[in-house]
C-alpha cells in the first residue's frame, strides 16, 4: 500500500512540480523570496498595464494576464529560480518579427 501511495505522489509531483517545491520549501528562503516578489510586483504592475493598453484592451486585463501567468508558473513550473513576467526585450523581438508583416512587407 505504501509503495502505491509513493508512486501516486511521485506522479502528482511530476504533473504539478509546484507541490514538490512547496513541500520541500525552507523557511530560511522566505525573506529573500518575499523581497524578490515585491521587486517583481513593482515591475509587473506598470508593464502589465502598459501591455494591456498596447493590445487594445483595458489596462487591467494586461495586469490580470501577467498575474495569471505567474500563478500558473508557480504551480506548473519546474524551477524555483526563474523570473516570469512581462519583459520589454521579448516585446522588442516580437515587434521586430511582426512589424514587416503588419506593414504589408511579407514575411520577416
Amino acid at each position: 500500500m505504501k509503495k502505491s501511495t509513493e508512486s501516486a505522489l511521485r506522479f502528482i509531483e511530476t504533473a504539478i512540480p509546484g507541490l514538490r517545491i512547496a513541500r520541500t520549501y525552507r523557511r530560511s528562503w522566505l525573506r529573500a523570496d518575499l523581497f524578490a516578489g515585491v521587486t517583481i510586483f513593482a515591475m509587473l504592475v506598470p508593464q502589465g498595464m502598459a501591455y494591456g493598453e498596447l493590445a487594445g484592451v483595458a489596462s487591467v486585463v494586461g495586469l490580470y494576464t501577467a498575474i495569471g501567468a505567474l500563478i500558473g508558473y508557480a504551480i506548473f513550473g519546474s524551477s524555483r529560480r526563474l523570473m516570469v513576467g512581462p519583459e520589454s526585450s521579448s516585446a522588442l523581438l516580437v515587434a521586430t518579427a511582426v512589424a514587416p508583416i503588419a506593414a504589408g512587407g511579407g514575411s520577416a
